[in-house]
């Protein structure tokens, strides 16, 4: 799954340079094509942390096993090949396993799950995944003190090493440590890089802006300092390390600018599925409808329109990168 979501980004970006899905596109050119799923399993959370407001939401909502199946049921999804679980907290689901038990029964690929790797519960949680040999993406936001501080709770980034290590150990596929850089933590790449080697993991990286996410606000600001010294640490890191080279080494200058080189790719190839049903084309728009009435409105709504002719686009989008699954 992963070489494939892999390819699947570098094709996009061919067709980019060549002109294809440009906004003077006819519609015969474009490309409706469900490929890449990114759906929640709750809004729970264990942690508290100061970019995200799911925390406090206290949604007790989940995903159901028995509606998501029968949801995909439509040939519409048949071109699904890369699908991960977040949440909230995604190993906080009571039924994790079943999740990922549609996922491989209705499309044959083992789907991805993004943790803070926090609680007791890992371990237990791990040793039912056995079979599925998920990517897991653990989300670290650098040394101790600093991680600690921005989840809110002590002890979580132990756990959050402790989950890269039991992944390593029971999945064949290597685990993934999710970054999202913050302009006071810039400096912490370095050390997100040397987990990187410790644990033969990659990284997945975005950038926290100024903007609304899932009902949270983020306020941060970047200073031509912050952004020089974010390409100075971006300059020490190898591509083979970075899930996405392309949209990482665009982040300084989409900084300076709130411009992007690549167009997002979210009204063609993504969907966002809330705990309760409910579809976005992306992490920054609203809901449009139940994921079973995708294939019946699938590119109508307004709001696929605007999203089609990149009109959509804001800061906080660079929070989930240019396809917003940018975690898998």
């Amino acid at each position: 799954m992963i070489s494939r979501f892999c390819e699947i980004i570098t094709e996009n970006f061919h067709d980019i340079a060549n002109g294809v899905f440009s906004k003077n596109s006819s519609s015969s050119d474009e490309q409706l094509n469900i490929k890449m799923m990114s759906i929640a399993t709750n809004w729970m959370c264990n942690l508290r942390c100061e970019i995200c407001d799911i925390w406090k939401k206290k949604d007790k909502t989940i995903l159901s096993p028995s509606l998501l199946r029968a949801s995909l049921q439509s040939p519409f999804f048949d071109n699904v090949e890369c699908v991960g679980f977040f949440g909230g907290e995604t190993t906080l689901h009571p039924a994790l396993p079943e999740l990922m038990q549609v996922i491989k029964d209705r499309f044959g690929i083992n789907a991805a799950i993004v943790t803070n790797g926090y609680g007791k519960h890992i371990p237990d949680i791990f040793n039912n995944l056995k079979d599925f040999n998920p990517l897991i993406c653990v989300s670290i936001d650098g040394q101790k003190n600093v991680h600690d501080i921005r989840r809110g709770k002590k002890g979580s980034y132990e756990d959050a090493l402790r989950t890269l290590a039991r992944a390593n150990d029971l999945f064949s596929q290597k685990p993934r440590i999710s970054f999202t850089v913050l302009p006071d933590t810039v400096n912490e790449l370095s050390h997100i890089l040397e987990l990187a080697k410790k644990f033969n993991t990659d990284i997945s990286m975005r950038a926290g802006v100024s903007g609304s996410y899932f009902g949270g606000k983020s306020n941060e600001k970047w200073s031509e300092h912050d952004i020089k010294q974010l390409e100075d640490q971006l300059s020490n890191i190898p591509d083979s390390f970075l899930t996405n080279p392309f949209f990482v080494r665009d982040i300084p200058e989409f900084l300076r600018s709130g411009k992007v080189k690549i167009q997002c790719k979210a009204a063609y190839n993504i969907l966002v599925v809330d705990p309760d049903m409910n579809t976005r084309i992306c992490h920054s728009l609203e809901p449009i409808c139940k994921l079973a009435d995708v294939p019946k409105n699938w590119g109508k709504h307004p709001e696929w329109k605007a999203a089609k002719n990149g009109r959509c686009f804001k800061r906080e989008c660079f929070i989930d990168g240019p396809y917003s699954t940018s975690w898998f």
